[in-house]
């Protein structure tokens, strides 16, 4: 028997390196002698006669064949053996290798269409053409696109860019099925005779046509910046900008610099007024920082380098995007195009685009409104002056610290109205006064006419200001809308007060004009600049001239003068049109000259426009006699000339046309409390009053302090407790008290022995008043003057103190700790606590024994069942008061008040009619049972919100007699009602928050959406970086008993001496919690304070503390108050009797 290799394998020979081994026979290696991949590929023998080709790092393909970069390409098809391009891409791979050697072997992807040879004879000498580098770089990318573009792609794409910037528009032709190629702005086409050959980074289109085309503004390598843009008129405007800021000059330097220079059409397209502003000393800042972000400094970047940055910095510090569209446009900060690329200068380079770069952090370039604010001091609401605190301002007034005594407010006693003096805040009420700024007019405030830096041409005075109507009042001897003409005709010169030299036809005057005579207006029978030279007749037999011309013979020098109106050689003369002239015969551009004659024309301003036609300023519609037909009540707001919106005022509603009062009273109550009066003060303005019995703003009325407590669910327990004991008085009179009042969980963590012994009647009056101290103290009072001074406080039950203490940062009230903020109240404040206070047993009386519970009681006594069934029974939650009456026509339930009519029913009735044989109808009616709008379910309940306003406004209701009532929230608005904002919104409008990630927003429907800042970050923003004093702040976030220390812009926290943790956390150190606190083991360590405590000897032992031992039959004199030694003595027995 002998072993044999299977087929693909081969037996393995000492030293064979060319065979891989597998157990004597080794897997015969295809790649080594018979390589099926592409010379780019790399390849692997996988199994018995199969290999796999995969292309090299740079190479695309499929592994048999394998395409280098667009360069590669190019060269392997212009020597592929029978290609059909061999030998027919030379010059374009001279000139590309040439022009873009590192961008089209390393970069993409690119999309280029390459001429073949046949393209270039007899019309390009490429050698001679890359000699000059800028020019074959500029026709090289007029055929380089960037991006990947297939054929397809390109037919259903109307045009494209190409990296020179320039368009190119992309067509099929009927005759063929090639693609044509042209460059807008020329009429060659170029056809792709062999479309979509693929390369690594990108793809070729051979083209049969070199496309060409010169460059909108030339390189010029030998100038400076600064030369080329005073040579190139497409940026005037831009290079009178740079002067005017003194930025010019640094183009003159050696940079290198790279400026993205907008055209001048970009600088015009800004909106009305801007250039002007913006070239004012105010402005001039914001110029200077426009101009700054369009310059790049210490680098010059060519565009086979920007399509690639994702972003760069401009001088001013400013991040500017770059993108390149689907159509190969490239654009800056999404907006700007590029549509020239690489102006070669000797100290860099200069890209054209199409718009301005206006940096963020300036705008709004300007504002026309410049609003007075305005103060005035007025007075709060009137109330009792130990109720200062609750005193209101009116509505954006802000308190001060000025209180006036002698107003007078009214209480209720036995129903009858008493006046009282009292005392009421100043507040400080600000006023927003609009007015528009300097060389502004109108409500809309307008920009004057000539100008907001020339209101007037300077000639005149604007009536300005937010009541002005621009109108121009114009300085003696000058007129016109802006005050632009003389009112002398024959006078000229800035200030008109030059003397025209035409004779004999129309003055050339005006501020602008220059004294010399119109173009063709001199008089009949004269001519020359000034009209003041005389035509010599030539007589019939010399005159040759057109008929509206006129022969001129001077001293036998015979010429013809075209008429005035026409224009020619004289010999032939037409009538001139003077508004298809280049200044459209002197008419503004927002006008339209009207030929009226040979020469002749008048200006009329278009339609929105008003003025004489030489000027136009725009109709403000606010400023007619209708007020573009605005109610009284609206504003008129300006949005284009001839055009304006209305806009009802504060206080009125309506579409601007007819706007009518608001009464809040009737929506949402005015914002006023429940128990308040709602007055209307005029339209959309309202007095919140509260009810007698109450005291407030308002807005916010506080009733007694049972009154407050008994509308708490979380207090209910407690509140039923006051009741049960029968002491509503205590708190509803007008003695001045503070509760601490345990919420519903913490009567829950009580024991049923603790409950059943409080509980009894007779025991609850000792426990609500040891909740109850009389005065009114706020949670400062009791810091300021119990727990600074380590006073108790009395209790209103006899006998009794709480003590109060802090940990923890909370406020401790007999070991309870105060949760929330307080509650004001008519007559106290309410402290809500964690944990019931439990009175000490002593100042009870003999406890009585516990009673059993009511429903136990009820149940115990059958007699009384019917009672116990009735007890709770209530319709339209009004008690019955005497059920199940019974009458012959069913059972009567009297009740104890009159049942109100629910407006919540829209029931239908439906007839139905049925013929029953020929005489008689029979009709009956059904009742369709239909809740009113706002109402849902059976029983036809209020949508959450209330009926009025269901979904609190912010949503809509699922009403309807078979729905649940469930609100469908607007965006941003959550909770039942829609009463809440979503995380991260504020307002009544639910905005959203504008924080940074730096602050915090202080969210909710009820808040501003202010933004609180990290430490060391500051701003609206909270976006600015801010060094400041982080310690000051809060303690930088440490402890009140840690000591706090800024480094940079980092805080440390040290525990103070007697507490420990980690700094923002510190608690004092409990001596007791270690070794008994030093303690003898016979003593009871107490702690008393931050590393501080007692030691007591425990029962049956004597001693300080620190030693304890039993006592001795004998008493010693030191047994005894030390022997009378100082505390800090040791006694000493020295006999049996002395010491």
């Amino acid at each position: 028997a002998h072993c044999e290799c299977k087929q693909g394998y081969v037996e393995m020979a000492d030293g064979d390196t060319e065979l891989m081994e597998t157990q004597g026979c080794g897997l015969i290696d295809i790649c080594q002698h018979d390589n099926p991949c592409h010379k780019n590929a790399n390849c692997t023998t996988v199994a018995p006669g199969q290999t796999e080709c995969v292309c090299k790092l740079g190479y695309v393909g499929d592994g048999i064949n394998c395409y280098g970069n667009i360069l590669e390409r190019i060269s392997e098809l212009n020597n592929e053996d029978g290609g059909p391009l061999r030998g027919h891409l030379v010059y374009s791979s001279i000139l590309l290798q040439s022009a873009y050697a590192r961008t089209l072997t390393r970069n993409g992807p690119f999309t280029v269409f390459i001429p073949n040879d046949a393209a270039f004879q007899n019309k390009f000498d490429v050698v001679r053409l890359v000699s000059d580098l800028p020019k074959a770089q500029h026709l090289a990318k007029l055929h380089m696109l960037p991006g990947h573009l297939t054929a397809h792609q390109l037919n259903i794409t109307a045009n494209v860019f190409n990296l020179e910037g320039v368009g190119m528009q992309i067509e099929p032709n009927k005759h063929d099925t090639f693609l044509r190629v042209r460059l807008l702005g020329t009429n060659v086409k170029s056809k792709m005779v062999f479309p979509d050959i693929v390369a690594a980074n990108g793809l070729i289109h051979v083209i049969d046509t070199v496309l060409d085309m010169d460059s909108a503004v030339p390189s010029m390598p030998e100038a400076t910046i600064k030369e080329l843009i005073e040579v190139e008129g497409k940026y005037n405007r831009m290079e009178g900008l740079l002067k005017l800021v003194g930025m010019a000059e640094m183009f003159d330097k050696p940079g290198p610099f790279t400026v993205f220079a907008p055209n001048n059409g970009a600088w015009d397209s800004l909106p009305q007024g801007t250039l002007d502003y913006l070239m004012s000393e105010e402005g001039k800042p914001k110029l200077k920082a426009i101009l700054k972000n369009h310059i790049i400094v210490n680098n010059q970047i060519e565009v086979q380098d920007l399509i690639f940055m994702p972003r760069f910095t401009t001088l001013e510090n400013m991040a500017i995007t770059v993108s390149v569209t689907g159509q190969g446009a490239i654009k800056l900060d999404g907006s700007a195009r590029v549509y020239q690329t690489d102006i070669k200068a000797s100290n860099g380079y200069i890209h054209s685009i199409d718009k301005v770069l206006i940096p963020d952090a300036i705008k709004p370039l300007f504002n026309h409104r410049c609003d007075v604010m305005s103060y005035d001091v007025v007075a709060g609401s009137c109330s009792s002056c130990s109720q200062i605190d609750l005193n209101g301002c009116p509505e954006g007034a802000e308190p001060l610290e000025i209180v006036e005594r002698g107003c007078v407010f009214w209480t209720l006693i036995w129903n009858i109205r008493f006046p009282h003096t009292g005392c009421s805040r100043k507040c400080n009420q600000t006023v927003m006064l609009p007015e528009c700024c300097e060389g502004f007019y109108g409500e809309s405030c307008l920009p004057c006419p000539g100008g907001y830096r020339t209101p007037c041409n300077l000639h005149g005075q604007c009536n300005g200001g937010i009541n002005g109507n621009g109108t121009c009042v114009c300085d003696p001897g000058f007129t016109g809308t802006t005050c632009e003409i003389c009112e002398d005709k024959l006078l000229y010169g800035v200030n008109c007060d030059k003397e025209c030299d035409c004779l004999h036809g129309e003055c050339n005057g005006g501020p602008d004009g220059d004294g010399t005579c119109k173009p063709n207006t001199c008089e009949q029978g004269w001519t020359g600049e000034n009209c003041d030279q005389p035509i010599n007749p030539c007589g019939p037999n010399l005159d040759v001239c057109h008929e509206n011309a006129q022969c001129d013979n001077q001293f036998g020098n015979i010429r013809c003068v075209c008429k005035p109106g026409y224009t020619g050689s004289g010999l032939e003369c037409i009538e001139m049109n003077p508004c298809r002239l280049p200044d459209r015969g002197g008419c503004h551009p927002d006008a339209t000259c009207i030929k009226v004659g040979p020469g002749t024309n008048v200006c009329q301003c278009d339609e929105g426009w008003e003025g004489d036609g030489i000027s136009c300023i725009p109709v403000d519609n606010c400023r007619s006699l209708n007020r573009g037909g605005c109610d009284p009540h609206a504003d008129c707001i300006f949005t284009a000339p001839g055009q304006n919106d209305c806009r009802c005022m504060r206080g009125f509603r309506g579409d601007g046309k007819t706007c009518t009062p608001i009464n809040p009273c009737l929506e949402n109550f005015g914002g006023c409390h429940s128990q308040a009066v709602c007055t209307q003060t005029g339209p959309g303005t309202n007095n919140c009053t509260c009810v007698d019995g109450y005291i407030g703003d308002g807005r916010r009325c506080y009733g007694t302090l049972l009154v407050e407590m008994t509308g708490r669910p979380e207090l209910s327990t407690f509140s039923n407790l006051i009741a049960t004991a029968g002491l509503q008085n205590l708190f509803s009179g007008p003695v001045m008290r503070t509760v601490f009042a345990p919420t519903d969980d913490a009567f829950l963590k009580l024991s049923e022995e603790v409950k059943s012994r409080w509980w009894e009647i007779d025991n609850i009056p000792f426990l609500i008043k040891y909740h109850t101290a009389n005065s009114s103290l706020t949670f400062d009072n009791l810091t300021q003057y119990y727990l600074d001074q380590s006073q108790p406080l009395p209790t209103l039950l006899l006998g009794t103190m709480l003590s109060l203490t802090q940990d923890d940062g909370y406020l401790l009230v007999g070991g309870a700790k105060i949760i929330g903020n307080e509650s004001l109240a008519s007559n106290g404040i309410i402290h809500v606590i964690e944990q019931v206070l439990l009175p000490p047993e002593s100042v009870l009386p003999t406890l009585a024994p516990p009673r059993p519970p009511l429903s136990e009681l009820m149940e115990g006594l059958t007699d009384y069942s019917l009672f116990a069934h009735y007890l709770s029974l209530l319709v339209n939650r009004d008690p019955v008061v005497s059920p199940d009456m019974l009458t012959h026509g069913g059972v009567v339930h009297g009740m104890s008040t009159v049942l109100k009519v629910q407006r919540n029913r829209c029931d239908s009735n439906i007839t139905t009619t049925i013929q029953v044989g020929v005489m008689l109808q029979c009709v009956y009616t059904t009742l369709k049972p239909k809740c009113c709008p706002n109402y849902y379910g059976r029983d036809c309940r209020a949508c959450p919100g209330g009926a009025q306003q269901p979904c609190n406004g912010h949503g809509s209701c699922d009403d309807g007699v078979d729905n649940h009532g469930h609100c469908r929230c607007n965006v941003g608005y959550r909770g039942q009602a829609c009463e809440l904002c979503d995380p991260g919104r504020f307002g009544p409008k639910c905005e959203p928050c504008r924080c940074s990630n730096r602050g915090l927003c202080r969210d909710g429907i009820e808040n501003d959406g202010a933004c609180f800042c990290e430490a060391g970050w500051t701003g609206p923003k909270c976006d600015q970086r801010l060094a400041i004093d982080l310690c000051a702040l809060n303690n930088g976030g440490c402890h009140l008993r840690a000591r706090c220390r800024q480094v940079g812009t980092n805080t440390t926290c040290q525990c103070e001496k007697g507490y420990e943790g980690d700094g923002y956390v510190c608690r004092g150190i409990d001596r007791c919690a270690v070794n008994n606190g030093g303690c003898h083991a016979n003593a009871t360590c107490r702690y008393t304070g931050p590393n501080s405590r007692t030691c007591t000897c425990k029962p049956g032992f004597t001693g300080d503390g620190e030693q304890c031992k039993l006592p001795r039959t004998t008493i010693g004199k030191c047994d005894i108050n030390n022997g009378g030694c100082s505390p800090n003595g040791r006694c000493v027995e020295i006999r049996p009797s002395g010491k």
